[in-house]
């Protein structure tokens, strides 16, 4: 059996999508302003100071915190069946039909929130495993459930979604540091392999 493993951001599509979601579901006068009272704790995070899962909870925390989840489920729906499409590579898309038409097993591993790619990986036919959102009383509490789903956690997620051993060859697709340890254990990987 062959199983094909992708990330999602950078390497399925052209953009961050976390980022993407988030001005499609809050709007631009209102992201901006969040992005600009934010940049501190980015910039953070990029020079490696901040953890990447403390600085994804206060970015969340500071959009949806308090969210309805009917409401956030919502605009899950419609950004992973309307929105999304304009920021995926078609290489990437041949790549995952390719894999389908050949009986492989696909499935995305992403670090952005399971509420959309989850809902993208259905209405393309494949398995996903993502950063899982925390909910409290029917709201969103914008902070993540568990680990981030990036660096070791996506492999150590895959470990426990399947038995890798099952599989004869393992295709990995990524586009950062972060998929390192999933592309570990492929037999074959491909680094920005669709743009």
């Amino acid at each position: 059996m062959t199983l094909a493993l992708f990330d999602f951001d950078g390497t399925i599509t052209k953009t961050d999508s976390l980022l993407h979601f988030t001005r499609f579901a809050v709007g631009n006068k209102r992201y901006n302003l969040g992005i600009t009272w934010l940049s501190p704790v980015l910039l953070l995070n990029k020079l490696g100071i901040l953890p990447s899962q403390l600085t994804k909870n206060i970015f969340l925390c500071y959009f949806f915190k308090n969210m309805p989840v009917v409401n956030f489920e919502l605009l899950c729906r419609q950004y992973a069946s309307v929105i999304i499409s304009t920021i995926i590579h078609n290489s990437a898309i041949e790549k995952i039909k390719w894999h389908k038409q050949l009986g492989h097993r696909v499935i995305v591993v992403s670090a952005s929130p399971e509420a959309y790619v989850d809902k993208w990986c259905k209405l393309m036919g494949i398995e996903c495993i993502a950063t899982r959102l925390q909910k409290k009383d029917g709201l969103i509490t914008g902070k993540i459930e568990g680990a981030n789903c990036n660096g070791a956690e996506k492999a150590s997620r895959l470990k426990r979604f399947l038995h890798i051993d099952d599989y004869i060859k393992i295709i990995g697709y990524g586009n950062s540091a972060g998929d390192k340890q999933m592309l570990a254990l492929c037999t074959e990987t491909f680094f920005k392999p669709f743009g």
